[in-house]
């Protein structure tokens, strides 16, 4: 039979593997910062950037290159199903009416349920509720004398289209009013 077997003592581990530990060390460190760094870079980019639609959680939408969406709007209205206003669904629809002058609606007709937003009817030209067949115009409006609710919407100097959901469209020549809540 073999005698006891000892274990050899604990002893610090050489200078040279230290050194090697701490270069490791360092070098994930170094890898760290520069993939940080890459990540705030990436993010200060994405943040100054100008976004199509910016402050969604105001009460101002504006939307770029308003010439340009003027042109896609010939082909029908431009509709933003996922506006929130108040806490409460907001499905705006934008239609062209020639030139720099925009209706700025809000897609559900008063009173009307949610799932009662209008549509486009493309060989009518114009927007239609699904619930009570009524027929609106490109400007909201409706031969009943009924109407969707128009908001201020002006396309500034540069080339942006802005709507104000405070202030509700009045008419050419008429004041625009503040409003709550549609």
């Amino acid at each position: 039979m073999s005698g006891p077997t000892h274990n050899a003592p604990w002893r610090p581990p050489s200078r040279a593997s230290r050194s090697a530990h701490n270069r490791r060390l360092f070098a994930a460190i170094a890898l760290a910062i520069v993939v940080g760094a890459g990540v705030l870079v990436i993010f200060a980019r994405y943040a100054s950037r100008k976004p199509e639609n910016i402050n969604l959680g105001g009460r101002t939408f504006v939307i770029r290159n308003a010439t340009r969406r003027a042109e896609q709007a010939k082909l029908g209205p431009l509709f933003f199903n996922d506006l929130v206003r108040d806490n409460r669904p907001l499905p705006l629809v934008l239609s062209s009416l020639g030139g720099t002058d925009w209706a700025a609606l809000n897609a559900i007709p008063p009173g009307s349920a949610e799932r009662c937003a209008v549509t486009w009817d493309q060989g009518r030209r114009v927007f239609v509720d699904p619930c009570t067949k009524g027929i609106y115009a490109p400007d909201g409006l409706a031969d009943d004398g009924r109407s969707l609710i128009r908001y201020r919407a002006a396309v500034n100097a540069k080339d942006q289209l802005e709507i104000d959901l405070n202030q509700t469209y009045a008419g050419p020549g008429a004041a625009a009013s503040s409003t709550a809540a549609p």
